[in-house]
């Protein structure tokens, strides 16, 4: 989960449209908006906070983490579960909106399914 490099350009389909992003003929524009993000996490019961100040000292420190494309303040997301389980999500995380395209429904998708993983293993 931490690994931001995509899949090569050349092995993803339509080939023919691969190419013709490879050779500079087509370009992609991707944009992420944490605060709309952070909208539609709320309607799902999740509380999420940009990882910032004293709190991201530690990511810097120990450079786990990189500041966030999205804010260069921050240095990744807490979240926080109606369960009262809280995980810190580094910048990199975020990443694959921009490096494979994942749509941040996916992305929230795998935020809750992280707090099911973890009830079971606690189980």
């Amino acid at each position: 989960m931490t690994y931001v490099m995509s899949r090569s350009p050349l092995i993803w389909y339509p080939k023919g449209l691969m190419l013709d992003i490879v050779m500079d003929r087509v370009r992609i524009y991707a944009q992420f908006d944490l605060d709309a993000f952070f909208k539609i996490a709320a309607k799902a019961n999740l509380k999420l906070s940009l990882i910032i100040g004293k709190e991201a000292e530690e990511g810097k420190r120990t450079k786990a983490s990189t500041p966030m494309l999205e804010n260069p303040k921050a240095y990744g997301v807490k979240v926080k579960f109606s369960n009262g389980r809280e995980f810190k999500l580094r910048s990199s995380f975020f990443r694959s909106v921009y490096s494979e395209l994942v749509l941040p429904t996916e992305i929230l998708h795998l935020i809750t399914t992280l707090d099911e993983v973890q009830g079971r293993v606690n189980s």
